[in-house]
């Protein structure tokens, strides 16, 4: 890999995980997102994926990204690394258009044919909630780092189907939902725009929280504006506007910041503040119901997979308070609820998730490696 040296500061940190074993082929990857760009050098053995190196600079310092990708490159290069990259894949939070992303929550573009002039090699852009969806399947389900089961209403985890359809779910700044089907040996992920299907509320309390962003948005709301970021706001708005909480620190430190800022700060005061706990407890409701309801459409029998940092953030209030399951079990129809009380359901909690995605989709485009994800099975328990 030759490129050219770009001036400017460098902000980059990079960590090498794996010096000594050979690669049948090797990668350069990337997730952009709003906060963050983590990048990858991944290696594929055989099909299975490993991280070699990894660097992450955050969102705000950069300005081009091709100077980003260039001081990941640079510093790859003083670690001593001979490892030279056969193609590229950048996954971004963003439309993807003519193998271009403007991002959602920057205002910088990522221009994949500026990075292949500049790189030498084959780059391919995709939005980065397809990259996930691509590297669930790559998780160890035994490892805690990695996948976190969420326990039944009875504490029965669940046991995934190998030829069975997988559900994806991500809030974050928007939603994400997309589905899986096995195929070829490995997993065939589809886009969707769930997010952005009408929400239906299902009780008294989520029928006033549908009233109140409707007025407050004088349009019909789709499920995003309850099942993000954003929506963490205009649920803790609606509470507050709707009950008498005490004006404790959580509820003083989450109105004296800008929007924004807020959705993390009720998440960090959950525990702590009366209106940020209820307002995290109304929220797994909701992704409990949503879940529910994209599980009726899909059937997801491969697992139901929670994707993002608000998840893995919030297990406590997601596993161990109830709120979510409880929501998630609900169907008027009985079959339903007997598949939604055995679905397998799962947070995804290793980060690296988008980079094994982004590696999948690198050399799924390449000439002889089919990526082969690991078939996810419980502890203990083999998968009929």
């Amino acid at each position: 890999m030759s490129v050219k040296k770009r001036r400017g500061r460098c902000s980059m940190k990079c960590e090498v995980l794996n010096r000594g074993e050979n690669f049948d082929r090797t990668v350069l990857v990337a997730d952009v997102g709003g906060t963050n760009v983590n990048f990858g050098l991944m290696g594929f053995c055989e099909g299975d994926c490993t991280i070699i190196a990894k660097g992450k600079e955050k969102s705000t310092a950069v300005s081009n990204f091709t100077e980003s990708i260039a001081r990941f490159v640079g510093r790859l290069m003083e670690t001593g690394l001979h490892i030279a990259p056969e193609r590229c894949c950048i996954a971004a939070a963003g439309p993807v258009s003519e193998n271009s992303c403007k991002l959602t929550n920057q205002n910088w573009h990522i221009d994949g044919g500026e990075i292949q002039d500049f790189l030498g090699m084959e780059t391919t852009v995709i939005n980065d909630f397809i990259a996930v969806s691509r590297g669930i399947p790559f998780l160890d389900h035994a490892s805690p780092g990695s996948i976190v089961p969420v326990p039944h209403s009875d504490g029965y985890t669940g046991c995934p189907d190998p030829s069975g359809v997988k559900l994806v779910i991500g809030p974050g700044t928007g939603l994400g939902v997309s589905y899986m089907v096995p195929g070829g040996g490995s997993y065939i992920p589809f886009p969707s725009e769930g997010g952005h299907s009408d929400f239906a509320a299902f009780d008294e309390e989520t029928t006033r929280l549908k009233t109140f962003v409707t007025n407050n948005t004088l349009v019909k709301p789709g499920i995003e504006p309850f099942l993000s970021g954003p929506g963490i706001v205009n649920i803790f708005k609606f509470l507050n506007r709707a009950r008498n909480f005490p004006a404790d620190e959580g509820y003083a430190a989450v109105m004296a910041a800008p929007d924004g800022e807020k959705a993390e700060l009720i998440s960090a005061y959950g525990e702590k503040s009366a209106v940020c706990r209820e307002t995290m407890r109304l929220f797994a409701r909701i992704l409990g119901h949503v879940a529910g309801s994209f599980s009726a459409i899909f059937l997801p029998s491969g697992g139901v997979y929670i994707a993002g940092g608000i998840a893995a953030k919030n297990m406590d209030c997601i596993i161990g308070r109830g709120h979510f399951m409880a929501c998630f079990e609900q169907s008027y129809n009985r079959a339903m609820r007997e598949f939604l009380k055995t679905a397998p359901v799962y947070i995804v909690t290793d980060y690296s998730v988008s980079l094994y995605g982004a590696a999948a989709a690198a050399v799924e485009y390449g000439v002889g490696l089919n990526p082969r994800p690991h078939i996810p099975q419980e502890r203990g328990r083999s998968v009929q």
